[in-house]
């Protein structure tokens, strides 16, 4: 049985956005009596500007996601990475995150994808951390032309490491949290 997303079913995802509207309704209340009615009116337009730009992606990555999870069958993701973690498996995951392009709108709905397919969290980690440290496509658009390419590469290979760290951090931390229980 594939995991639902976060909220899909309740849970952490319901609570969350919960906890999230109470925060917005708080803040927002504290700018009007701070600052006046205009200044939230002002926040509030911005809040609906920035969805308005970034809602379309959040939504075409979401459909991305949901159609990789269709595509993606769970067993050719544990014939090729498995369910538990080996040194094939972290290399697949580093070089697909490293080379993951088009920012979060493609990076999440990717994880989202291996999450339901099965692979382990520690793999789930070992991606994230590659694509947010060792990007590619940031390293040589961003990097290498605004640093210079002795900063850009140092950087880069002082962050090589980093993925597999947090992997095995996080497998530290499941063991010991939940030994013997379901694990996330």
């Amino acid at each position: 049985m594939k995991p639902s997303p976060a909220g899909a079913k309740g849970g952490a995802g319901q609570r969350d956005t919960v906890v999230l509207a109470v925060l917005a309704v708080v803040l927002l209340t504290a700018l009007a009596w701070r600052e006046g009615l205009d200044e939230a009116a002002a926040a509030l337009t911005a809040a609906l500007r920035l969805l308005l730009a970034v809602g379309p992606l959040f939504l075409l990555g979401i459909a991305i996601g949901g159609c990789l999870s269709a595509l993606v069958s769970t067993q050719a993701v544990t014939r090729h990475l498995g369910s538990s973690v080996s040194w094939r498996a972290y290399g697949v995951v580093v070089i697909g995150g490293m080379v993951t392009p088009a920012g979060p709108f493609a990076a999440f709905p990717l994880l989202l994808a291996l999450r339901q397919a099965g692979v382990a969290t520690a793999l789930c980690v070992a991606y994230l951390t590659a694509w947010a440290t060792l990007g590619l496509q940031r390293l040589l658009l961003w990097e290498v032309p605004l640093m210079g390419a002795d900063f850009a590469l140092l950087r880069w290979a002082v962050s090589l490491p980093l993925p597999l760290l947090a992997a095995w951090g996080a497998q530290l931390m499941m063991a010991s949290r939940w030994a013997g229980g379901d694990r996330p």
